[in-house]
This record gives structure tokens, C-alpha cells and sequence, in this order.
């Protein structure tokens, strides 16, 4: 319906549904098919450089997370997301926002995670408040 109406918006948003439907019910190829497809719709629609196209990296770094929290790969990939959310929400929110701050916590978090010790010492060198972080 959303394809017939050439409404990518709705669609993206549809997508981005169905990919945690998908994701919850064990279907992580089409969980990953449908999050995919949700973000390039959201850079066609608003551009690269745009909050709803943060918000799928978000919703990519979430999806690899939950798809699996312990394994290396999926942590890694999940990594990946959250740090073009981050480095995408400090371009176009600042440093301070506290979205941005949420999304450099999940970077944080990951690295940790990932026993990255030097890149996490160099965030929070960088940005002092994430030492409350675990």
C-alpha cells in the first residue's frame, strides 16, 4: 500500500516495524532486509545527513544488539552502527545534546562489551561524563 501510494516515509517507518517483528520471531535475514531498506529510504526521502536517518543507524546498532548480546560479530557490527549514529547526531545536534550523549553511552557500552580498553579510555578521555558508564 505505502510502494502505491509513493509514500517512502510511511514506509520506512512500516519497515523499521517490521525488522523488530522479524528480529523477535527469529527471522534475522529479513529483520536485517527490512532495517536495511528502512534507511535507504530515510536518505532518499530527508538526505544522508538527517535525524530520521540517525535514527535507523540507532535502530541497526539496537538490532544487532539484540539479535545476539554476547557474540563478538554482532557486537562488533552493532558498534559499527551506533558510531555513525553518534558521529551523525554530533554533526547535526552537538556534543551536548542528550540524544547525542545516549548515543556515545551506547558506544561506550559496546566498547566495554568488546574489551576495546583503549578506544573506551579514549571516549571517555574525550567526553568525561560517560566515566559513570558501565
Amino acid at each position: 500500500m505505502y510502494e502505491e501510494l509513493k509514500d517512502d516515509e510511511g514506509l520506512a517507518s512500516i519497515l523499521t516495524s517490521l525488522s523488530g517483528i522479524y528480529r523477535q520471531s527469529g527471522f534475522e535475514e529479513k529483520a536485517i532486509e527490512c532495517n536495511n531498506r528502512a534507511l535507504q529510504l530515510a536518505i532518499k526521502v530527508y538526505g544522508p545527513k538527517d535525524f530520521h536517518v540517525a535514527d535507523a543507524m540507532q535502530s541497526f546498532g539496537y538490532l544487532y544488539w539484540n539479535l545476539n548480546k554476547t557474540h563478538e560479530a554482532y557486537l562488533t557490527k552493532s558498534l559499527e552502527w551506533h558510531s555513525k549514529e553518534m558521529q551523525l547526531r554530533e554533526e547535526l545536534m552537538g556534543v551536548l545534546h542528550p540524544v547525542t550523549q545516549r548515543a556515545r553511552q551506547d558506544v561506550a557500552i559496546l566498547l566495554s562489551r568488546l574489551e576495546r580498553t583503549e578506544e573506551l579510555q579514549d571516549l571517555v578521555h574525550r567526553y568525561p561524563e560517560l566515566r559513570q558508564v558501565d
